[in-house]
């Protein structure tokens, strides 16, 4: 692989990093969104969903992440 086609592998992750900024500051604000409802929403079923919606954003965080480490492994094994 060339120099360019593993620089253009790089900015990938670039905008892999972008992406999980954006995931984060959306889990952010459900998390906020989250502790400013009563304890007794907290344990509805609106609460509940919100939970779930924070965990699927951690998951697709962690998988952003671990594509990220591979391409940049991938890039690094092809100099």
């Amino acid at each position: 692989m060339n120099k360019q086609r593993r620089q253009q592998l790089y900015d990938a992750t670039v905008a892999l990093d972008e992406a999980v900024a954006v995931i984060q500051d959306i889990h952010s604000e459900e998390d906020e969104a989250f502790n400013n409802l009563s304890e007794g929403l907290q344990c509805s079923r609106t609460g509940d969903s919100m939970q779930e919606a924070m965990d699927t954003l951690d998951g697709f965080v962690d998988k952003i992440e671990a594509i990220k480490g591979e391409i940049e492994k991938f890039a690094e094994n092809k100099k």
